[in-house]
């Protein structure tokens, strides 16, 4: 009976222990910024932003900064117009998430300082809705049940081939676009899924523990075989540096119906696709005759660089691949500029 006691008391204080321990290292995670939470799962849209929180992100890059009261990144522009300003959304993926330079280095702010910069009013606002690993689907929907919110004039959809190739296996559990007869609609089934009922009784921790977003990273990077990158961190060198980066496979592929009725939704909006990489001629033609204005900014980054010997997505810092660097973002807004005042009524 004694021994017993002996266990049970040595447990004990070992469950403590390890208790204060995973505290001690959560508090200690939260005071220096490290892994700090500013997704949720949404339940009309998937995953998103959550309003003001603090973001500190290092990869090839580095960003410290938060998103607004609203929920996405760069200025606080309300929802309700008060006035008659020019307003673009821009969607996307990580690229226009850019979280890997500081929030003036971004070609959201360079477009947005182009376009008022001869102005003695600004007329523009630009609203940065990018999310990292959004896909086509994401965009949409984020769009219909978010973005619309905002009333904006422009859209800019930041885009590759496989932004289009519509997913069965959602890493993250996300509402997704359907056909039911001639009719596009949101399925929303995935809030009935043991995935969401587990993060719903659990999304106080999700939302705000450090070390709960640091084990969620890590299993991800595990999911893509990235194993060299959860041991080592900032100090791994992918092996896709300056001179390996090559440029993208332009994939064709047939654009699904949901594409094409999806597009019927922004029809009060002047739209642009932008293809970061990929984007043949014929399903861009596709694209331009449904309506929305295609581009390509692949061969301008390509060409503004070549001649200098560097690639756009190289960051000689950490010497490694990844997104636009400084350099091509502000390139990036230099296009977009272009674009808008081409367009321009």
């Amino acid at each position: 009976m004694r021994d017993m006691r002996k266990v049970l008391f040595s447990t004990s204080l070992y469950l403590i222990g390890g208790i204060i321990g995973i505290l001690l290292l959560e508090s200690y995670y939260q005071v220096v910024e490290i892994e700090l939470p500013y997704h949720e799962l949404n339940e009309r849209v998937g995953k998103k932003m959550i309003p003001s929180r603090r973001i500190n992100y290092f990869k090839e890059g580095f960003y410290l900064g938060a998103s607004n009261e609203y929920g996405y990144l760069g200025n606080p522009y309300p929802p309700v117009r008060n006035n008659d300003k020019i307003r673009i959304a821009l969607l996307g993926d990580s690229y226009v998430e850019g979280l890997h330079v500081f929030e003036d280095h971004h070609f959201s702010k360079i477009l947005e300082k182009m376009l008022n910069e001869d102005k003695l009013i600004p007329e523009y606002e630009i609203l940065n809705f990018g999310m990292g690993n959004y896909h086509y689907n994401d965009m949409v929907i984020l769009y219909k049940n978010f973005v619309e919110e905002f009333n904006p004039d422009i859209l800019i959809l930041i885009v590759s081939v496989r932004d289009f190739m519509f997913r069965d296996d959602l890493f993250v559990p996300s509402p997704v676009l359907m056909m039911d007869n001639d009719s596009l609609v949101i399925d929303y089934s995935f809030t009935s899924g043991r995935t969401y009922q587990l993060y719903k009784r659990l999304s106080f921790f999700f939302e705000n523990s450090c070390m709960i977003k640091a084990l969620n990273n890590a299993y991800k990077m595990t999911k893509r075989a990235e194993f060299m990158q959860i041991l080592f961190d900032k100090f791994y060198r992918s092996g896709q540096n300056e001179n390996e980066l090559q440029n993208p496979t332009h994939e064709r592929i047939d654009l699904d119906i949901r594409v094409f009725k999806s597009i019927d939704w922004f029809r009060d909006r002047k739209v642009f696709f932008v293809f970061k990489e990929g984007g043949s001629p014929e399903l861009m033609h596709e694209l331009d005759d449904s309506g929305v204005i295609t581009f390509s900014i692949e061969s301008v980054l390509i060409s503004e660089f070549i001649d200098k010997g560097i690639h756009h997505e190289y960051w000689d810092v950490t010497n490694t691949g990844g997104h636009w660097n400084h350099a091509a973002q502000k390139v990036v807004g230099e296009y977009l500029y272009r674009l808008i005042k081409q367009y321009e009524e």
